[in-house]
């Protein structure tokens, strides 16, 4: 999907919903899913990559730091620093709890959407199509708390 990472909002993209309620609600599920399938699929390989990379590197150190050859200094500070930037970088975008939370809310909002679709009449009303858009809604704004909820703020006076 060309615009995955964008966070899914009600715009002219998605069906009108004054024309075709139900159809909006439907292309909204869907691209709510798209959202959080891409985004869950990039948190698991930054946190695999990045954690491959500082093993790979810091299992390195011992053997590049015993040997001697020119600049030795420069290449093992640098895979040092390396090493501490991706470790930071883990830690705050927290990527492994992010994927977790992702694909948990994307099998979510995919439930919501199949028990929703066994569910519809032969010919759907606006009202479950409403009933659609609140439980994506309240799925949304739960993962959000779940993901803030370890967040600390500065105070403020």
């Amino acid at each position: 999907m060309r615009f995955a990472f964008r966070t899914p909002i009600f715009n002219k993209s998605l069906p009108d919903a004054t024309t075709d309620y139900t159809g909006f609600a439907e292309a909204y599920a869907r691209r709510v899913y798209a959202f959080y399938d891409a985004r869950a699929r990039w948190h698991r390989r930054l946190y695999r990559a990045s954690g491959i990379l500082v093993i790979l590197a810091g299992a390195s150190l011992p053997v590049l730091a015993t040997e001697n050859y020119s600049g030795k200094e420069l290449l093992v500070s640098c895979i040092g620093a390396g090493i501490a930037a991706l470790t930071a970088l883990r830690a705050f975008y927290r990527w492994d709890q992010g994927w977790v939370l992702l694909r948990q809310t994307a099998y979510q909002v995919q439930d919501i959407y199949t028990s929703w679709k066994g569910s519809l009449t032969a010919d759907p009303t606006n009202a479950e199509a409403k009933e659609l858009l609140a439980k994506i809604s309240e799925l949304q704004q739960a993962e959000a708390k779940d993901y803030f909820k370890d967040l600390s703020f500065p105070a403020t006076k």
